[in-house]
């Protein structure tokens, strides 16, 4: 008593927990079953434990980067990391990098200690934009205690800025006409420009009127706007106009037009005589004056005179020299030709003759010039009296 199991032969009693000083009694009864010395043993067992409680902690650390989507070429790129410790335990040794584009470190936070549960760093700050690509990818890495722990990623497009301008005109214009010059400035690039436009004008140009200008604050990707200005060229000679456009992103374009002012040789002729009427047997002078009223200078200017035969040719003064000839009874006065005459400037020939014959006289002046497609002729009228 009280009943066992029987295992195997073995009657086992199962008492539980027994305490201090507590005891339990069985009673076997056995009935042998053969005659001899009998061998009975009884043991008993029992099992002793221990426990304590361990707090299993996770070093966990979460990590984000924020960069622009995108950027004009040449602009800095802010970067902001932020670190948490989204853990149970505190990191002993905490350090933050920033990569751009898994080459060059750009930005770090000096290593930090005791990063508690719950705690949060932000490193931020801006890198240079490279010019020569069309994005950048970032990257920041954390490592914690010696090891690295996470790491996340951003990536910023480089939007290429452009500026692009043409300059018309005429490429022909006399001095002192006025021409008409179109500027048109045109943003082909990614992004929205602030853009400056200047024209300067070349030497011996003035501006004329006010330039018709509309250009907006903001030039969109793919706008344009134009001008429109007038100049008065003052010189001959070649002369090259600009369009300058700049933007705050610094884009630039420049564009060249260029013009060809020429002059033109305008030659006005004067013939008088200084002394009309003229006593038959007296002299009288006829006075050639030769201007050149235009912008050119010309060259291979002739004078010739048919002397009447009722005057008889003396002499003749001027710039150049002269020769006289007689053909078919006529006295002919031709002066060598003036290499050049320039622009505002004269040349004067006098010739003198004696009145040999009376009447209403009319000596003549023939111009000639290769810039001149027909001869300009003056004819002065002297009255030469007595018998």
């Amino acid at each position: 008593k009280p009943a066992a199991k029987v295992i195997d032969g073995v009657q086992l009693w199962e008492l539980g927990t027994l305490d201090f000083n507590q005891s339990k009694d069985l009673k076997i009864t056995l009935v042998p079953t053969a005659r001899g010395e009998l061998a009975c043993q009884a043991w008993v067992t029992f099992t002793g434990t221990t426990g304590m409680k361990i707090r299993v902690e996770e070093p966990k650390i979460s990590v984000t980067i924020t960069t622009p989507a995108s950027v004009a070429e040449g602009e800095p790129i802010e970067a902001t990391a932020v670190v948490k410790n989204t853990g149970d335990c505190t990191i002993h040794l905490c350090e933050m990098l920033i990569h751009r584009d898994d080459k060059s470190q750009i930005l770090s936070e000096p290593k930090f200690v005791d990063f508690k549960p719950g705690e949060e760093r932000t490193l931020r700050g801006a890198a240079l934009n490279a010019a020569d690509v069309k994005r950048h990818v970032f990257k920041v890495e954390v490592h914690g205690d010696g090891k690295a722990m996470c790491e996340a990623t951003s990536t910023t497009a480089v939007l290429s800025p452009k500026l692009t301008t043409t300059i018309t005109g005429p490429k022909e214009l006399l001095v002192g006409r006025t021409g008409t010059f179109t500027a048109i400035v045109e943003n082909t690039g990614a992004v929205p420009l602030t853009v400056a436009h200047d024209f300067p004008l070349p030497l011996g140009w003035t501006r004329v009127g006010t330039p018709t200008i509309v250009p907006p604050p903001r030039l969109a990707t793919g706008a344009k706007f134009m001008v429109t200005f007038q100049a008065l060229p003052s010189v001959a000679g070649p002369s090259v106009f600009l369009s300058r456009a700049d933007s705050d992103k610094r884009a630039k374009a420049t564009a060249e037009h260029a013009t060809l002012v020429v002059g033109i040789a305008a030659l006005r002729m004067e013939l008088i005589d200084t002394i009309d009427p003229v006593e038959k047997g007296k002299e009288t002078v006829y006075e050639i004056r030769v201007v050149n009223t235009g912008t050119k200078a010309d060259a291979n200017i002739v004078i010739t005179c048919p002397i009447p035969q009722e005057l008889k040719f003396l002499k003749a003064a001027g710039p150049v020299g002269h020769a006289v000839t007689n053909l078919n009874g006529v006295t002919m006065l031709k002066f060598e030709p003036i290499r050049e005459l320039a622009p505002k400037t004269e040349a004067v020939f006098r010739v003198t003759v004696q009145a040999v014959g009376t009447g209403d006289l009319r000596f003549k002046a023939v111009l000639n010039s290769p810039s001149l497609s027909t001869s300009v002729v003056k004819e002065e009228s002297t009255r030469v009296y007595g018998e």
